[in-house]
């Protein structure tokens, strides 16, 4: 992402085989690899992140694409060779997805066409991503209920970031130049990204607590299964509690006194409020982008526990 407010790289993203302290795999590496991959091009006219590239990658492709900017594995030998991997977990999945993306926005008649396709509407284009592309369609099942449960999280940071970088680029050079198909009226109608970085920084502020297994789960760093409980319990408590924060700054912005009446006792925000606030430039997703970059900062000095691990393609 990029332009207003979105989740930025950090840390030493800009230099190729930046590694992070731990040897872990973060945001950065990525963010800074896959910039570093957009402006290469396949000729003179075209790029090589094509949707017709993207259809067809391979995960030794993405590999070798992607390699420069990530953290490696150690050397392995193979025919008295030493091999270097970079640390890409799932690649095969990340490379099926890839092609997934590429495929259907190829049949769209490009990722623009496929934007516009929503009407304007942030709240269309989640629909959009997630009924085109399995990988996006991140529903999970209550274990303890059965219930479905929505989150959503990559199909809403994508229209999130596609707003941010458009309006980012209208209040530039190219203001009145360039159509802009992601100004939309509704991004409030979103909620946080529920991952893993904003539920660690709620913990460490004491925002959200965890039970005594759990909390010792995480903090010895123990895989917390994609769709269990617990995972489903972490992500759907930061929903909530970012709603609250979202409902309580906005009681401080329209000069209503005291945060208590902010949310309803199920911690919802009326649909009307919840557009009452977002006039007022406070909504889910730039509460999320800040406490984002908190955590971030705060995660580079060593300074929060850590965040939960879950295997998962939803994140």
């Amino acid at each position: 992402g990029g332009g207003e407010g979105a989740r930025p790289a950090q840390g030493n993203a800009g230099e190729e085989g930046s590694t992070d302290p731990r040897g872990e795999l973060q945001y950065h590496h990525l963010a800074s690899a896959l910039a570093r991959v957009m402006t290469l091009r396949v000729d003179a006219s075209a790029y090589l992140l094509s949707p017709s590239s993207l259809s067809e990658i391979s995960p030794n492709t993405l590999s070798a694409w992607l390699a420069p900017g990530i953290p490696s594995c150690p050397a392995t030998f193979s025919g008295g060779a030493a091999i270097v991997r970079p640390r890409l977990p799932l690649c095969a999945t990340r490379a099926r997805l890839l092609r997934e993306l590429g495929a259907v926005a190829d049949s769209a008649g490009g990722a623009l066409s496929l934007v516009r396709s929503a009407g304007g509407s942030a709240t269309s284009l989640v629909a959009v991503l997630a009924d085109r592309l399995p990988g996006f369609r991140d529903v999970l099942t209550d274990p303890r209920t059965s219930s479905k449960v929505s989150f959503y999280k990559r199909a809403q940071i994508a229209a999130a970031d596609l707003w941010a970088s458009f309006r980012c680029l209208h209040a530039g050079r190219c203001s009145g130049r360039v159509e802009n198909p992601c100004d939309f009226g509704d991004l409030g109608e979103l909620t946080t990204f529920a991952d893993y970085r904003v539920p660690q920084l709620l913990r460490e502020e004491g925002v959200l607590i965890y039970g005594a297994d759990l909390a010792r789960d995480v903090d010895a760093k123990k895989e917390i299964p994609a769709g269990g409980v617990d995972e489903v319990l972490i992500r759907a408590a930061t929903v909530v509690a970012v709603e609250r924060l979202v409902g309580a700054i906005g009681t401080v912005m329209l000069g209503e006194g005291d945060c208590e009446g902010a949310t309803s006792q199920t911690g919802e925000v009326s649909d009307e409020r919840r557009r009452d606030i977002a006039r007022r430039g406070i909504d889910a997703v730039r509460v999320d982008w800040y406490l984002w970059q908190v955590g971030e900062k705060l995660e580079s000095r060593g300074k929060m526990r850590p965040h939960h691990r879950t295997r998962t393609i939803f994140y």
